[in-house]
Order: C-alpha cells, then structure tokens, then sequence
C-alpha cells in the first residue's frame, strides 16, 4: 500500500505538468478531460462539477481541482455501479428497533457484487480497485476521501 501511496504521488505531479504543458502548447480545456465520460450514466450535476474540478486544474487551482475531484470518484463510482444494478445503500437497524437506508461505505462498494454478478474488481481491474482502496478508502493509506470530505486535507497533500 505503502507503494501506491507514492506512486499516486509521482502520478499526480506528472498529471498535473501534463496538464498544464497541455493547456500551454495545445489549448487543452475542460471540455477535453471531461469528454471520456460522456457514455457513463453520470447526473447532470455531475458532469458539471467535473467540468468545474477540470476548469479548476487547468488554471492550476491544484487546491480547489483536488477538493472537487477528489470527491467524484466516489460518486462517479456509485452512479455506474447503480446503473449496472448494484444497490449501493445499505440497512441500518438501530438499538430502537427501527430502520434506515444510508449510503453504503465506499470500502463495502467496491467489495460488493454488481447486479448482473460481476464484482467491481472484474470491472475496474485489480490494479485500479487496489489503486482506489489505498488512496481513497484505506486507513493506512491516504485516505482521501476521507481527508478532503472532514476538512483535514492540507495543500501539501
């Protein structure tokens, strides 16, 4: 885990020269980094928050980009695993008796099996499901989602 986490540091800076380098030589825009989502089943508010992270990063808004970006894996994830029939809440029963529905955690998500049988790792590939625990979700890793969602992300990060 300890790899990925520096992997994922490398990458991210190599990333982010890339883009920048793109938006410099190429007229690199929004509207490019956001086109590969265009078939996933994503809400409109998602789409245009990506378009916003993107337009963040591109004019080198390293803080703002990661705050929203960071956040739609999680969420971009959720909306294609529903889409593919995965229930993606989860049944809490409290000491009362009663019930509620909340948001299945994202360490479940990525465990559970989709609704045509398949479990995520089949649709993301080791690699990337692997990749996703140790920066997102994992406690021993960077935890991202956690970090940027209880304010404890810091620029450096």
């Amino acid at each position: 885990e300890a790899y990925l986490v520096r992997h994922a540091g490398l990458t991210g800076l190599t990333f982010a020269r890339t883009i920048a380098a793109g938006r410099e030589r190429v007229g690199l825009a929004a509207e490019h980094l956001v086109g590969p989502f265009a078939p996933l089943p994503l809400d409109e508010g998602t789409q245009a928050l990506l378009t916003y992270g993107c337009d963040a990063l591109l004019a080198g808004d390293g803080i703002a980009a990661t705050h929203v970006l960071g956040l739609r894996v999680e969420d971009v994830l959720r909306q294609l695993f529903a889409a593919l029939g995965m229930d993606t809440s989860r049944r809490e029963t409290e000491p009362d008796g009663t019930t509620r529905t909340d948001d299945a955690p994202l360490g479940l998500l990525l465990r559970r099996p989709i609704g045509d049988g398949r479990v995520p790792q089949e649709l993301l590939g080791d690699d990337l499901l692997q990749f996703l625990h140790a920066i997102l979700d994992s406690q021993t890793g960077m935890n991202l989602r956690n970090r940027l969602a209880h304010g404890l992300a810091r620029p450096a990060m």
